[in-house]
């Protein structure tokens, strides 16, 4: 009977995980739900709570175990009440939940969910049931596919192919790897996101050079000292460049308009904001309706895309140490592994939070849940399945 309820319990989480994955989706589309999603926070808030008491709190008596989760629920409830974002509790709650479920199981579910929703959504654009909005981007077309925004598709995609590579890991096909360059292509051509679109052929060609051809090895000194330091210098440099930005200077307006003037948003930010222990409840705000084929009008808009500054400023300077710490003992432990994979998922991570805000979150990007095979794996085993 004992292991009977820690498998329902298991179970009952991958599903929910499964769930919420789907639901995120779909609410960065077009379908209005927004009136369901404080039901389904708190939905999950009672039954993650119901999976915490009923399998993890005979874990609390291992020390790290402990500290990692206490550090985990304060600082995400801290930051969810500053900043107004109560799902950060789920957040805190799944991922330690799931530090004692084998991480393969969670990408499944993640994958799945995402998956299933983004073609829902896609499908249902191309029915004609949701409007597909159609942007004007640096002269080029770029269409939303249902979604709310043009880019949601383009890093929905990436971070599918991050998933799925590492579900198939070596045994994946040329012929897969084939396809999935097509599909970067062509979701590239629809929507003209460059960013998603070349971390995309990174990833591709990262997975074939490291992992199928084992031409690259991630055992040298460098990338030892990658690992332990991207994410701490990631954050600093973001911090320096958004406080020295100058338009008047020519390089700085060349890359400002190269990156869709993120840098000049991101000078604002620390005009508008100051970094405090448990930051900020940071609005940002653009004019949404638009024309199909016609400009948008950007007057007024704000917005802090880049992960490391938006989590800096929003989330708190706790928080984000706390992240960091979270992220580097990740990286260095696929180092130590020399799991390529995750290792290669943890690179695309590092860039694109210079200008993407995604890595906070766990339901496409369930990386974090990888915190039961690095801090934790020495004295805490995962449960049968």
């Amino acid at each position: 009977m004992k292991f009977y309820i820690k498998f329902n319990l298991n179970f009952l989480l991958l599903l929910l995980f499964f769930l919420y994955s789907f639901f995120y989706v779909i609410d960065l589309s077009l379908f209005n739900i927004f009136q369901l999603n404080n039901v389904v926070q708190m939905i999950l808030f009672v039954f993650l709570m119901i999976i915490f008491f009923g399998k993890n709190l005979r874990y609390l008596k291992n020390i790290k175990y402990f500290t990692v989760s206490v550090l985990i629920l304060t600082l995400f409830l801290i930051s969810a009440v500053v900043t107004k974002r109560l799902y950060l509790i789920n957040y805190a709650l799944f991922i330690i939940n799931g530090m004692t479920v084998d991480f393969r199981k969670i990408v499944n579910s993640s994958f799945w969910g995402t998956l299933i929703a983004t073609l829902t959504v896609v499908g249902a654009s191309k029915m004609g049931i949701l409007s597909d909005l159609v942007y004007i981007t640096g002269g080029r077309i770029s269409h939303s596919f249902g979604f709310s925004y043009f880019s949601h598709l383009s890093f929905l995609v990436l971070y599918l192919f991050l998933n799925y590579l590492f579900l198939r890991g070596k045994s994946i096909t040329y012929f897969e790897i084939i396809g999935l360059f097509a599909i970067d292509y062509l979701v590239y051509s629809t929507t003209t996101n460059r960013l998603s679109h070349y971390l995309g052929i990174f990833v591709l060609l990262m997975f074939v050079l490291a992992i199928k051809l084992n031409w690259i090895k991630f055992k040298s000194y460098f990338f030892k000292i990658f690992s332990l330091c991207s994410y701490s210098v990631g954050l600093l440099l973001s911090i320096y460049i958004a406080n020295h930005y100058d338009p008047g200077e020519v390089i700085w307006r060349n890359l400002n308009h190269l990156l869709s003037n993120r840098l000049g948003f991101q000078k604002l930010a620390f005009a508008l904001y100051q970094p405090q222990l448990f930051g900020n409840d940071i609005q940002m705000v653009g004019n949404y309706e638009i024309e199909i084929l016609n400009r948008i009008v950007t007057e007024n808009s704000f917005y802090l895309d880049s992960g490391f500054l938006y989590s800096w400023l929003g989330y708190g300077i706790l928080f984000t140490t706390l992240l960091i710490i979270l992220y580097t003992s990740i990286f260095y432990k696929a180092y130590k592994n020399n799991d390529k994979a995750i290792y290669i998922w943890c690179m695309v991570i590092f860039f694109f939070s210079f200008i993407n805000n995604t890595w906070v979150n766990i339901t496409y990007n369930p990386l974090l849940f990888m915190l039961g095979g690095s801090l934790l794996a020495s004295n805490v085993g995962y449960e049968k399945q």
